[in-house]
């Protein structure tokens, strides 16, 4: 591969992880920064993180900042520079995938708890319109339940095979 090539694929990799954080609303420089550092296989300074994205270094050192409180990015210490930060991606990022999707559907599940809970403040078997009200939300509830419960499930197996994925890769590979 040219050192061109390169390039274009780490700024390609970048400005899409960008649009995706962006589309999921959150700011894009994060995602960009996100994205070039999953090309990377060795942690990158502030000052080469923000020349490579052409933004400045202390947007970056912000954002980066809320990327390793968000447990994507990992701050490396080098030895050679120690006064730069260096950051690398964390590949346990991809566990945490799991956990938003998780409190997603307690949110959705807890709603549709609290609306059968209203419904049953009142008489509403008396009540077509409330009981049938009553059986599609419970059926719903139901639902959520099973999805709640085969997301832990798959995301349980998810973590365990990407932490054997992570064992068995070579020395230099994601960290």
């Amino acid at each position: 591969m040219t050192v061109k090539t390169k390039l274009e694929v780490e700024d390609h990799i970048a400005n899409e992880f960008g649009h995706y954080l962006e589309m999921m609303g959150a700011k894009a420089t994060l995602g960009r920064i996100w994205g070039l550092l999953l090309t990377q296989s060795k942690p990158m300074s502030l000052k080469d993180i923000a020349f490579r994205l052409n933004v400045s270094k202390p947007a970056v050192s912000t954002t980066i900042k809320i990327g390793a409180q968000l447990e994507l990015f990992k701050k490396v210490y080098n030895p050679e520079f120690p006064r730069e930060s260096f950051y690398e991606v964390k590949v346990e990022f991809m566990e945490m995938i799991i956990d938003p999707g998780l409190k997603k559907l307690k949110i959705l599940t807890d709603q549709v708890k609290r609306s059968i809970s209203k419904i049953e403040e009142v008489d509403y078997k008396k009540d077509k319109d409330l009981l049938e009200l009553h059986e599609r939300m419970s059926f719903l509830y139901e639902a959520f339940e099973i999805i709640n419960e085969e997301y832990i499930e798959f995301g349980n197996r998810f973590v365990t095979r990407l932490r054997e994925a992570k064992k068995n890769r070579k020395k230099g590979d994601l960290k």
